[in-house]
Parts: C-alpha cells; sequence; structure tokens
C-alpha cells in the first residue's frame, strides 16, 4: 500500500502540468479557415497553430496553391497577447 501511493504520488499527469501553466486554455491546436480563398487577398487556405504547456508552438500555414509553410520555436503568452518565435 505504501509503495503504491508512493508510485502515485511521484506521477506526473497532464492535470498537473496544466494547472502550473499560466494560460492553460490556450494550449493545444488550433484551426484557422480561409472561407473563400478564391476570392479572398490573403494567401492562404488553412493555418494550424500548436501551443505547448512547454511554451513550444508550430504553425502550418496551407497557402492557396496548397503547399506548406512550416515554422516551430518558443512562444510567450499573457492575458491579451502571443509572441511567436522567442530568441529567433
Amino acid at each position: 500500500s505504501f509503495c503504491c501511493l508512493s508510485v502515485f504520488a511521484g506521477e506526473n499527469t497532464k492535470e498537473d502540468d496544466l494547472s502550473h501553466f499560466d494560460t492553460p486554455f490556450l494550449i493545444g491546436d488550433w484551426y484557422l479557415m480561409n472561407p473563400r480563398p478564391e476570392e479572398s487577398a490573403e494567401n492562404f487556405r488553412a493555418i494550424k497553430l500548436s501551443l505547448g504547456s512547454d511554451y513550444t508552438f508550430s504553425i502550418d500555414i496551407q497557402k492557396k496553391d496548397y503547399s506548406v509553410d512550416h515554422w516551430e520555436g518558443m512562444y510567450n503568452a499573457n492575458e491579451d497577447t502571443i509572441v511567436l518565435g522567442l530568441n529567433t
């Protein structure tokens, strides 16, 4: 019983990680779709932004010609601003 309790206490769950993160509702995958890419002046069909609790991000931008630009790095966030690409 003691050993089991010790193992459980040492376990680091995903919920524990999120409780120590300043903005837990930002974590995950975010999608932005261009509803009319053929008519839009913007050169994208879809954007996928992934934010991790370790302050890493990746972003994939699918352009009108279906090619994809990819970036990744570190980010910072507060209540009203997300800064992508710290230390770049």
